[in-house]
């Protein structure tokens, strides 16, 4: 079982936006005649780019996974020696596997210093990525990592058994955006700015004003697929 602190999980992310652009949402909602945002908009350009690293966050917490660098901070795991899970190829050979499955796959490599996999060790905490602890990643080492799904394998120095004995800090995440999550956010952002107080300012005159909500309730309904067919399940 795992449990994450951050953005609801206390994970986090550069405040730049990635999965989509104020421009693209200007002109998704053909405002400021398909000029992008500005200082002197209504909103401005900052306050739509705020929107948009809001949206970004709720894309990854409902799909569980991200198209950007996320960090996550001390997400901690149970870990039970005594109970193997069967049925997994080691690389080494067929053989039971002691491992902890990430919150999130698509895991990047873990740097020194930077990003730790703690494990409880007679009551302490030690790091095995720290390089002055002396231990070694790698298939006959002390651990090894399968990155793309997320699974942390021990095979030499194991953590106590119990509650909380494994705590893992790293970043996750695609480096390019799809179509799909594109859309999803700017259709997000679209609907946020809809029901904010600047957008009778910013609404140009060739949008059917009459029928916002019916727009808005497509594009929910748009959204809601493309983030289901996107939501990954979590491994206890």
């Amino acid at each position: 079982m795992g449990t994450t602190g951050g953005a609801s999980d206390g994970s986090e992310a550069t405040g730049a936006t990635t999965y989509c652009t104020s421009l693209e949402v200007a002109r998704f909602l053909h405002a400021n005649d398909g000029a992008d945002f500005s200082t002197s908009t209504k909103p401005t350009k900052t306050t739509v780019e705020d929107i948009i690293n809001r949206m970004e966050d709720l894309i990854d917490e409902r799909t569980r996974h991200a198209w950007r660098a996320v960090t996550v901070t001390n997400e901690y795991h149970d870990y039970h020696r005594d109970f193997y899970r069967s049925g997994i190829a080691y690389p080494t050979g067929r053989m039971p596997c002691r491992c902890v499955h990430l919150n999130h796959r698509g895991a990047h490599a873990f740097t020194s210093g930077t990003h730790k996999i703690e494990i409880r060790d007679d009551g302490e905490f030690v790091d095995l990525v720290l390089e002055a602890n002396g231990y070694e990643e790698g298939f006959d080492k002390d651990y090894w990592i399968d990155y793309e799904n997320g699974v942390i394998y021990f095979k030499g120095e194991e953590p106590d058994s119990g509650r909380d004995t494994v705590r893992v800090t790293y970043e996750y995440g695609e480096t390019a955006v799809p179509g799909d999550i594109k859309e999803a956010c700017i259709k997000l952002v679209a609907i946020d700015l809809m029901y904010s107080e600047d957008w009778t300012v910013m609404t140009m005159d060739n949008i059917d004003k009459i029928d916002l909500r019916g727009k808005v309730d497509a594009w929910k309904k748009d959204i809601d697929e493309m983030l289901a067919r996107r939501e990954e399940l979590l491994i206890a």
